[in-house]
């Protein structure tokens, strides 16, 4: 797993029983008009089932009409009401985005003049509020026509296709035939302000300016109109868990992500997952996908972000993620390490002296912990290392992170004594 990876997934909020609803994650879409309700829909409903608590859909009142058919898990407002002053507007908006950590703009907007002035009291409602932005699709027709708007606000994230990225080239005087392709987006980030650039393409870039990333994994290979909502409703889930791992909810973890590079590594894991999401999908319905499908792939696509359960609590990959990954994404070749204990009997010792667990929730443990040493005795793993001595171990788990190999240790038996 790439380092960038590695800190997208830090900004994940553990599932915890002492969290509320809400606190992993209220995220808004602004969009859906007459002529186009689904996008809305691809964007909130990804990003719920990615793991958002809540999401809103801030719409025009004929497409939540529609809007409000497709599923009942979305909070639909249907205040974009052409017949209704902007200001009115504008307090509507302010009052669901006043519960919100991330607004996204743009799917299914549409470009007309009223629907463009809401985009433009959106986005100023969320920089006013201090949230995440994603700004996508006919939200950046008005960033085009309106560059101060979005100028200079870092937890942005705009996600340009093609065509996208040269209006903004143009409106910038970036004369892209001077520069080196991987350079373009850059210099875009860099003329904004260091607000973050996605720039969907065959090689995905990210960048704030002064870092730049790229995702070239594998992605389908039809092109169904709707998976750039997917991959907006992705960028709003991350930076909407970055704004709660910037609040301290999960930023316990030993990775640490700086603050400011949180929508930077929000647009990478939103990136790396649409596409592995749009390869499993095409893998399964070939010429015949449509975005619709994706969806149920979204849990799949997700490995990147699994937490495994034992005894009601998460924690990072382990045994069940060896197994999720072997089943389902053999293209990644991982390295997998099997780090044990000496022996169960030193396990439980080594709980009950730490004094964290109950009776039940120990018993609970000491079964995972054997049914985990069950099945690294097939040989599911490329190494096993005996946690025995900590310096020891840390050296062999150095050379295998090296790609200096080391003699694998030999499981030790799982019975209690």
């Amino acid at each position: 797993m790439t380092k960038a990876l590695q800190l997208a997934r830090a900004l994940v909020p553990e599932l915890s029983p002492s969290l509320h609803k809400g606190q992993a994650g209220r995220l808004g879409v602004v969009g859906g008009s007459k002529d186009y309700t689904g996008a809305p829909f691809f964007s909130a409903m990804a990003a719920m089932r990615i793991g958002v608590d809540l999401a809103h859909i801030i719409c025009e009142p004929k497409a939540g009409d529609v809007i409000k058919t497709y599923a009942p898990d979305l909070i639909v407002h249907r205040v974009l009401d052409q017949n209704a002053p902007i200001e009115e507007i504008h307090q509507s908006v302010d009052d669901v985005v006043s519960r919100l950590h991330v607004l996204v703009v743009g799917p299914g907007l549409g470009r007309d003049d009223h629907m463009q002035a809401c985009a433009g009291a959106a986005i100023s409602i969320a920089k006013k509020r201090d949230i995440g932005l994603v700004i996508d699709a006919d939200g950046l027709w008005f960033v085009n026509n309106n560059i101060d708007a979005i100028k200079g606000y870092k937890k942005a994230i705009l996600t340009p296709n093609v065509m996208e990225m040269k209006r903004l080239c143009e409106k910038l005087s970036i004369n892209p035939d001077e520069m080196k392709e991987e350079d373009i987006a850059s210099k875009v980030s860099e003329l904004l302000g260091g607000v973050t650039v996605l720039e969907k393409g065959g090689v995905d870039r990210i960048t704030n300016g002064s870092k730049t990333l790229t995702v070239d994994a594998s992605g389908s290979l039809k092109r169904c109109g709707g998976q750039g909502d997917i991959l907006s409703g992705a960028a709003g889930t991350l930076l909407a868990w970055g704004s709660v791992y910037a609040k301290g909810i999960g930023s316990d973890k030993d990775i640490k992500v700086p603050h400011e590079d949180i929508p930077l590594y929000a647009a990478y894991g939103a990136s790396t997952f649409t596409r592995e999401c749009s390869r499993l999908t095409f893998e399964e319905k070939g010429r015949s996908m449509i975005t619709q499908d994706m969806l149920k792939n979204l849990i799949q696509a997700g490995s990147f972000i699994e937490y495994a359960t034992f005894s009601n609590n998460y924690y990072d990959i382990d045994a069940q993620g060896v197994k999720i990954i072997k089943d389902k994404h053999q293209n990644l070749q991982p390295t997998f390490v099997f780090l044990s204990p000496p022996s169960i009997d030193s396990l439980a010792r080594r709980l009950v002296k730490r004094g964290s667990e109950t009776e039940e929730s120990l018993r609970s443990r000491l079964d995972a912990a054997k049914g985990e040493m069950e099945y690294a005795q097939t040989g599911a793993f490329d190494y096993v290392i005996v946690n025995d001595d900590i310096e020891q171990a840390y050296e062999k788990l150095r050379k295998v992170a090296l790609g200096e190999g080391t003699e694998s240790d030999i499981l030790p038996d799982n019975r209690i004594a």
